[in-house]
C-alpha cells in the first residue's frame, strides 16, 4: 500500500472515497474488486460505501520468460512465452525417426528432468531426451489360428515371417493391406508399428435364403469354417421375422454362431402381426353406420359395395370426427348421402378434424334441393368442413344442388366439393371424378340471393393447404341471375392460402358466373397457387396449359407435378382414351 494509507478506512453511508493504488513486484494492478472470481464486481472511486466491504486487488503479471526447446535432434518447435508465475503444466512432444521421446530436461547432460507445474524465473532452454523406439509387428490372419504380436526395436531387419497354421488353406503370403494390393517384400526393416494381413486361397461356400414371402435377401458367400453371427434380416409387411431355418419344414433352427460348411438355403419362419389390432374392423355397410367413437381408430378390411343404400353422415357440425380413418386402399361405393333437412354442413364426414388416409369413394351421390335456414352451408362429398388431414382419397362423386328455393337470410354463402367444401387443414394427394352440378335460383324474401356460392372440383374454400391434388371432374354452375358472387374453379373455388403441384382434365361451365377457372376461381391476397396445370383442351381463363405430349409423359408427373409413383399409378397414360393417373 501507499505510504501513510491505512489498510483499513472508515466511510460514511453513502460515501464514495479515493481508492489507494497499491504496488507489488512483476505486477501490474488493475483495480479492487467485491471478490475474487472473475464475475465479480469491479469496485471504483464514485462506488458509494453501503455497507462494511472488503476489497480485494487483482493483478496481472508483467514479466514473461521464453522457452527455447532444443529437440536434440527431433523436430523443430517454436519457442514460447510464458509469464512468470504461470504455471506450466505441459509442453510441446517432439518427434524424431525410430525414436520415442522421454521427456524434456533442464540440462544438455539430461540430468534434471522438468518438473510439473513448471514455473520461469528467467529465459531457460530446455533439452529433449530421447530412446531408441520399439514397433509392434500385428498379424491378421484371416482364420481361426492367432499369432502374437513381434515387439522390436526400430531397424531390426526380418528376411521372413512365419505363416499361420492352417492346414485347410493355402497360405499365399503377407500383404500390407486387407485388400491383398500389397506384398510384404523381403527383407525389410521395422520403422514403424506394422500390421500385416495373410491371404489365402480360400474355399467358399454360398448361403441361399428363401424369405418365404418376405423381402429378397441376397445369397452370401462364406469362407469354409466361417462363423456366422448373424445373418440378413429379411422384412414383410405385417409380419414378425422369427428366424432361419436349414429345412423346409422349419424344424431346424439356425442357431448363432452358426459356421457355414457347405452351400446350403435357409428358409424364414414368420408370425402374423396385426397392424391393426387397435383398430375398429370394418367390412361392410352394417359396420360402416355403427361407427359412434368419433374419437376411433377405424380401418376397412375389404371394399364394400353399399348397393344403394343412403348412408347417414359420420359426425355432424357440433360433434366432428377427429379420430383415424384407414380406407387401406379399400373402396366404398354405390351410396347416396342422407342430409337432415336444414343441415349446415354435408359429406361422409360431416366435420373432420382428425385425420382420413388411403380411402377410395366410386359412385357417391349428393342431392341438395332444400330451403337455405342459417348462415355460411359447406356441402362436400368427402367432407364438408375439413380441419384435419385428407391424404391419398379418390372421389368419385355427384354432387347436384338444384333450384334451394326461398331462403331466409339474404347473404348465405355456400361452399361446394367433391373432396372437401370447406378446408382449414391439408388435403393432399387426393383425387376427384364425377359431376358437380349447381343450378341455383335462390330468393330471400322475394328478393334474389345475393351471397357468395363457390364450387371447386376438389375444394370449394381453402384456408389450409392443398398440394398434388388432380380432378377430371365436371364442374357446372348455372344461375338464373347475375346477382350475388358465383365462383366456380376446377380445383379450389376460392383458394386464400396455398394450391401447389395440381392438375385439373375436366370441364368448367356456367352462366351467370362472376369468375371462373381452370385451377382457382379466386384467389385471396396471401394466396399461393404454384406448378398447377389444365389440360391444353379447357378454355377457361387462367392457369398453365399442359400439352397431350406432357400428360402422357410419366416424367410430368414425378419431375414437373413431384408426384410419388408410389402413391400414384402413373403408366400406361393415354389421355386421350382417358387413362389418367389413379391413386394406387
Amino acid at each position: 500500500m501507499p505510504e501513510g494509507q491505512a489498510s483499513e478506512i472508515t466511510v460514511n453511508y453513502g460515501d464514495v472515497l479515493e481508492l489507494p493504488v497499491p504496488t507489488y513486484t512483476h505486477y501490474i494492478f488493475e483495480g479492487w474488486y467485491t471478490g475474487e472470481g472473475v464475475n465479480d464486481g469491479k469496485f471504483t472511486s464514485v462506488t458509494p460505501v453501503t455497507r462494511d466491504i472488503t476489497l480485494i486487488a487483482r493483478w496481472k503479471a508483467d514479466t514473461t520468460y521464453r522457452i527455447l526447446f532444443n529437440t536434440m535432434g527431433g523436430n523443430g518447435i517454436a519457442p514460447q512465452t510464458y509469464y512468470f508465475d504461470e504455471k506450466i503444466y505441459e509442453l510441446p512432444t517432439p518427434v524424431k525417426y525410430d525414436c520415442e521421446f522421454v521427456g524434456w530436461y533442464l540440462d544438455e547432460t539430461l540430468q534434471k528432468p522438468v518438473g510439473y507445474p513448471l514455473t520461469l524465473t528467467e529465459n531457460t532452454e530446455l533439452f529433449a531426451k530421447w530412446t531408441t523406439a520399439y514397433y509392434y509387428i500385428n498379424f491378421h490372419t484371416n482364420c481361426d489360428v492367432t499369432m502374437s504380436a513381434i515387439y522390436a526395436a526400430a531397424g531390426t531387419s526380418y528376411s521372413e515371417l512365419s505363416a499361420p497354421d492352417n492346414a485347410h488353406k493355402e497360405f499365399k503370403g503377407w500383404y500390407y493391406d486387407s485388400g491383398f494390393s500389397q506384398p510384404v517384400e523381403y527383407p525389410f526393416e521395422l520403422h514403424s508399428n506394422l500390421d500385416v494381413y495373410a491371404k489365402w486361397d480360400d474355399v467358399y461356400y454360398t448361403v441361399s435364403f428363401q424369405s418365404n414371402g418376405g423381402s429378397l435377401v441376397t445369397a452370401q458367400s462364406y469362407l469354409a469354417g466361417f462363423f456366422v453371427h448373424e445373418f440378413p434380416t429379411p422384412t414383410r409387411l405385417n409380419y414378425k421375422f422369427l428366424g432361419w431355418y436349414t429345412d423346409g419344414e422349419l424344424h431346424n433352427k439356425v442357431s448363432y454362431p452358426y459356421e457355414v460348411t457347405e452351400s446350403i438355403t435357409l428358409y424364414a419362419d414368420w408370425q402374423f402381426v396385426d397392424p391393426y389390432a387397435d383398430y375398429v374392423k370394418i367390412s361392410d355397410v352394417v359396420q360402416l353406420q355403427k361407427i359412434s367413437d368419433r374419437n376411433g381408430k377405424y380401418v376397412l378390411t375389404s371394399d364394400i359395395d353399399c348397393e344403394g343404400v343412403q348412408l347417414s353422415m359420420i359426425g355432424s357440425e357440433t360433434a366432428p370426427f377427429t379420430g383415424l380413418f384407414l380406407g387401406d386402399h379399400y373402396t366404398i361405393s354405390n351410396f347416396s348421402l342422407y342430409i337432415p333437412s336444414g343441415s349446415n354442413v354435408a359429406g361422409m364426414f360431416a366435420v373432420n378434424g382428425g385425420t382420413i388416409r388411403d380411402l377410395h369413394i366410386e359412385n357417391m351421390t349428393v342431392e341438395l334441393n332444400y330451403s337455405l335456414t342459417e348462415s355460411a352451408r359447406n356441402y362436400g362429398g368427402l367432407v364438408g368442413i375439413n380441419n384435419g388431414a385428407i391424404e391419398n382419397v379418390s372421389v368419385n362423386a355427384e354432387i347436384l344442388m338444384s333450384d334451394m328455393g326461398t331462403c331466409n337470410r339474404k347473404n348465405n354463402n355456400t361452399n361446394t366439393g367433391l373432396i372437401a367444401a370447406y378446408n382449414t387443414g391439408t388435403i393432399n394427394n387426393c383425387c376427384s371424378e364425377g359431376l358437380l352440378s349447381s343450378q341455383l335460383d335462390l330468393y330471400y324474401t322475394g328478393v334474389r340471393y345475393s351471397g357468395i356460392h363457390t364450387v371447386g372440383g376438389i375444394n370449394g374454400v381453402n384456408e389450409g393447404s392443398l398440394t398434388n391434388c388432380m380432378s377430371s371432374a365436371t364442374v357446372i354452375s348455372n344461375n338464373d341471375t347475375t346477382s350475388g358472387t358465383r365462383i366456380s374453379a376446377g380445383i379450389v373455388g376460392i383458394n386464400n392460402k396455398t394450391v401447389e403441384n395440381c392438375l385439373f382434365l375436366g370441364s368448367v361451365s356456367g352462366t351467370n358466373t362472376t369468375a371462373q377457372n381452370a385451377i382457382c376461381g379466386s384467389m385471396g391476397t396471401d394466396a399461393t397457387q404454384e406448378n398447377c396445370f389444365k389440360a391444353y383442351n379447357i378454355v377457361t381463363a387462367g392457369g398453365s396449359s399442359a400439352t397431350l405430349s406432357y400428360l402422357n409423359s410419366d416424367s410430368f408427373y414425378t419431375d414437373t407435378l413431384g408426384w410419388d409413383s408410389s402413391i400414384w399409378d402413373i403408366y400406361g397414360l393415354d389421355y386421350e382414351r382417358g387413362l389418367y393417373p389413379a391413386l394406387r
